[in-house]
């Protein structure tokens, strides 16, 4: 019993440096990079996996960060390959640690298929309404200045991305699940 006690008591002490942070300024910032994204598809009979490679445009507004990006994808599976535009949210809040800055990301990205081909043939009667993707998002970024207004940001979130309205998953909700990797510059205000 003493020695949980103590074990609580020296936790306790140690998440104490955390909150002994002055709260983060209020900063404006703009940047951009590029991501590559993965996915292990979740609906029955899927095999392979979705990769995905693209850049993106990012607003960061301290505790939070909206990027847009336009990426490529494809179904390792099957020969199908597509490019998407991607719009997302991620609500954040940052522990300045001097030299670099963490925080942890949880968030929300819509992605919206611009064009679809199997075997090098669009898919007849494909429609951009009826595949658009809602994932949730959830990880962690890091800030590291190159010099006053400039910093590199790098980012490692798990994507859940759910089968859009218009598919037909049957017994599925889940469309695949994955980790996703963003590096860029940004620049402050």
């Amino acid at each position: 019993m003493k020695r949980k006690v103590g074990m609580i008591l020296a936790l306790i002490c140690l998440s104490t440096v955390v909150f002994a942070q002055e709260p983060p300024q209020f900063k404006l910032s703009a940047g951009g990079g590029m991501y590559f994204d993965t996915g292990i598809p979740m609906w029955e009979d899927a095999e392979g996996a979705v990769i995905g490679v693209g850049g993106f445009g990012f607003f960061d507004f301290t505790y939070a960060e909206v990027d847009v990006g336009i990426g490529y994808y494809r179904l390792t599976d099957a020969e199908v390959y597509g490019a998407a535009l991607n719009l997302g949210v991620l609500l954040k809040y940052p522990f300045d640690f001097g030299s670099f800055a963490i925080f942890p990301l949880l968030g929300a990205r819509f992605t919206i298929p611009l064009t679809q081909s199997y075997d090098g043939n669009s898919i007849d009667g494909f429609e951009t309404k009826d595949n658009i993707h809602l994932g949730l998002q959830g990880g962690v970024g890091m800030d590291f200045p190159l010099g006053n207004a400039l910093y590199l940001r790098a980012s490692a979130l798990c994507n859940f991305d759910f089968f859009a309205p218009g598919e037909d998953p049957g017994d599925d909700t889940l469309y695949t699940i994955g980790p996703m990797i963003k590096v860029g510059i940004g620049y402050k205000f």
